[in-house]
């Protein structure tokens, strides 16, 4: 696996260009409203990016989810992590996307970014999610910079044991899969 995942991984070299904007894309949500592993990582990767760029804007996506009837969000936990980073002022939390599509629509949206008029943002997310959700923000009007959020669950990108090998397979199974689904529907 590890030399698929390698070649799969989409990870740009930081270049000198402004960025308008760290935008973090949602994973899911805990039963306590906790971010879960991949949210917690690539959140922690945006506000490590905006201290190191001092980009004026970090985006997140919220994820939303019903379990037993109650309604759960990311939200309260990204709130909490930009406040202990002391970034409250230069965040702005999107709300009602269901999927890496609707994030990169809504934080088109949010910067006012189109195809004619295209901003360039660095986009924080899991490593195998990396190619699909950069292509989706460049389709959506945005110069992109990819950047892999570490990953303390599985290592997925570089898979060392037979657990992160495992994972590494299940998650590029799904991606390319989710690639197919994207070019079919035209959103890469």
């Amino acid at each position: 696996m590890a030399r698929e995942t390698t070649h799969w991984v989409r990870s740009d070299a930081d270049s000198a260009a402004s960025v308008a904007a760290i935008v973090v894309l949602s994973s899911g949500v805990q039963s306590d409203t906790a971010l879960d592993p991949p949210g917690a990582d690539r959140l922690i990767m945006g506000l490590q990016r905006m201290h190191e760029r001092a980009a004026p804007r970090l985006l997140t996506t919220t994820a939303i989810v019903t379990r037993d009837g109650e309604r759960l969000s990311t939200l309260p936990d990204e709130r909490r992590l930009v406040h202990l980073a002391g970034l409250d002022s230069a965040w702005t939390a999107l709300d009602s996307v269901g999927n890496t599509h609707d994030e990169a629509l809504r934080a088109a949206a949010a910067l006012h970014a189109s195809p004619s008029s295209p901003q360039t943002v660095a986009v924080v997310t899991s490593p195998m999610h990396t190619r699909r959700a950069c292509a989706a923000f460049e389709k959506a009007g945005f110069r992109v910079i990819c950047v892999p959020a570490r990953e303390r669950d599985h290592d997925t990108w570089h898979p060392a044991t037979p657990e992160d090998r495992l994972a590494a397979w299940r998650v590029y199974l799904y991606e390319r899969l989710g690639w197919v689904k994207y070019r079919w529907k035209g959103w890469v």
